[in-house]
């Protein structure tokens, strides 16, 4: 669905397990739907307008979610359920900071399988690990234009209220995090720990390693 030139997306119908929202997480009504657009619209190349949703029937009043900006997170009911949405392009923003409301929100990040962006392949859960890396997300461009490779894994977010944000990650040499830019230090930390993610030593001394160890660039 598309509300003042921002595009966001379901997270399935009532999303994935851990970002099954309740009433309890619904904020002010943000605006209303105006337009769906399954089943009325057949021409190539249709252009989405703001109030149009794919699968939300007109009328379908969309809410703001708590503890998150509204350029970030909407939430509307769907078939006696509750599905959260969340931006895929927001024109107006450069950086991750103006993409992205996970500041203060990060409970830790896992590195998922590229078959089911689910099955977790290792985690990164150190609080100053975490804070420099979304301080990096903060601060990465927007980059649109994709990747030429597949997508080697899935990055998710975990939030501390308990729901998630999982995007599509390509490593180098592209360092995509969904539609962002991400720095050699993110790209390099999150090799690091995929590469470990098999020794059990190694995850622990991990763990403890202090955030600017020379051990990989300055992490």
């Amino acid at each position: 669905m598309q509300f003042h030139g921002i595009e966001y997306v379901g997270q399935g119908l009532g999303g994935s397990p851990s970002n099954q929202i309740q009433e309890k997480n619904l904020g002010p009504v943000f605006s209303t739907v105006t337009f769906k657009v399954s089943g009325n619209v057949t021409e190539l190349g249709y252009k989405t307008k703001d109030g149009d949703a794919a699968f939300l029937d007109a009328g379908t009043k969309v809410y703001t979610v708590k503890g998150y900006q509204p350029w970030f997170r909407l939430a509307a009911h769907s078939r006696g359920m509750i599905v959260l949405y969340e931006v895929t392009q927001n024109p107006q923003a450069k950086r991750g900071a103006q993409l992205l409301d996970i500041d203060g929100k990060v409970r830790f990040i896992s590195i998922n399988s590229e078959q089911d962006g689910v099955t977790e392949l290792a985690a990164i859960k150190n609080p100053q690990q975490i804070a420099r890396l979304v301080t990096l997300i903060d601060n990465a461009p927007i980059h649109t234009q994709g990747s030429n490779h597949a997508a080697a894994y899935f990055l998710a977010l975990h939030f501390i209220d308990g729901t998630t944000f999982t995007r599509q990650y390509w490593p180098a040499p592209d360092g995509h995090f969904g539609d962002l830019l991400m720095s050699k230090e993110f790209q390099q930390a999150i090799e690091h720990v995929k590469n470990l993610s098999n020794c059990s030593t190694c995850s622990m001394a991990y763990s403890a390693m202090p955030i600017h160890s020379p051990k990989f660039a300055s992490w």
